[in-house]
């Protein structure tokens, strides 16, 4: 799966928190702005064809004030 297609959603602001990811950000004091950061600054450094629901990946990027994420996206 390519960087672009998380990134295109990104920007269309089509992603789905869920609550588990919501729980995790507060407790570790991400925004959302900083994950949308994480996704246009990353780049995919492993991917998971088969999880359950969908494919997903693990993108290595940065929030807005340069701290290093590791966000798990599905699509």
């Amino acid at each position: 799966m390519e960087i672009e297609i998380y990134r295109k959603l990104c920007a269309e602001s089509k992603i789905m928190w869920t609550a588990h990811c919501l729980q995790r950000m507060q407790e570790r004091n991400i925004s959302r702005a900083d994950v949308k950061n994480g996704i246009v600054t990353g780049e995919i450094i492993e991917e998971y064809p088969d999880d359950f629901p969908n494919f997903s990946c693990l993108i290595f990027g940065y929030s807005i004030n340069g701290k290093i994420l590791h966000i798990v996206a599905g699509c």
